[in-house]
């Protein structure tokens, strides 16, 4: 071997981090998250739907109410509706609604109306199985979830071409051909990576490193890489299998 006799084996979760899967990995965690308050909402309303029981409500009155906490004069449209649950229990409660629905709705008009079978004063003109919010959450966890899957496919590709040439032992050798500067630095300096060619004028490019480190690999010397494809591996990142 030209760089050392022996490299221990990187670790699988550490390849895959050092080949660009740690940005992937941090939003499939949120997206983890997400999923988790998902689920937990989509049973609540589930759970909510079983209690909800339609009926028709009765429009009393027509409502302005003027605000003007913010300095600004607004209005709340709302509606006086009476309605009868299933139980004869006559029930008189105030419905805000925007104000196109507030314009239709004119006293005596009568409308559908959803109630709470165990507290008819949870009432909702508008009510749906499924919410617009639970419907936001789902695409949104479903585009999240592609999006994620489109990013692990490289970092886990490559983590499993380095894992196969590993062990398949395909080492050349290569020559150094310099070093370029990588972002962001970390506490004990900034760092780099290597840039090397083979003789069939492949390049690749090393895992990031303390730039000080790499000082000792100058341009022009030969170190052993790991090639399968178009990629490859320098063996002081991924290791070696014997």
């Amino acid at each position: 071997m030209t760089d050392s006799d022996f490299y221990a084996p990187a670790s699988p979760w550490v390849l895959f981090l050092k080949q660009g899967g740690i940005i992937p990995a941090f939003i499939a965690c949120i997206w983890s998250v997400t999923l988790v308050l998902t689920v937990v909402l989509f049973f609540q309303e589930r759970r909510l739907a079983t209690h909800m029981t339609p009926t028709t409500a009765t429009v009393i009155d027509n409502v302005v109410t003027e605000n003007r906490n913010s300095g600004t004069p607004s209005f709340t449209y709302s509606l006086d509706l009476r309605f009868t649950t299933q139980e004869g229990r006559n029930m008189r409660l105030r419905h805000p609604v925007d104000q196109n629905v507030f314009k239709v709705a004119t006293p005596g008009s009568v409308l559908q109306i959803w109630y709470h079978d165990q507290d008819p004063s949870i009432a909702n003109l508008f009510y749906q199985k499924t919410s617009r919010g639970m419907k936001f959450l789902f695409w949104s966890n479903l585009t999240v979830l592609f999006c994620t899957l489109v990013l692990l496919a490289r970092p886990i590709l490559k983590t499993r071409g380095a894992l196969r040439v590993r062990k398949d032992g395909d080492w050349r050798t290569a020559k150094v051909v310099g070093t370029k500067s990588s972002w962001p630095p970390k506490e004990d300096g900034p760092m780099a990576r290597l840039i090397w060619q083979d003789f069939e004028g492949n390049e690749g490019t090393s895992f990031r490193h303390p730039a000080k480190e790499l000082e000792s690999f100058p341009k022009g010397r030969r170190i052993e890489i790991a090639r399968q494809g178009k990629d490859s591996w320098w063996i002081k990142d991924i290791g070696q299998e014997f």
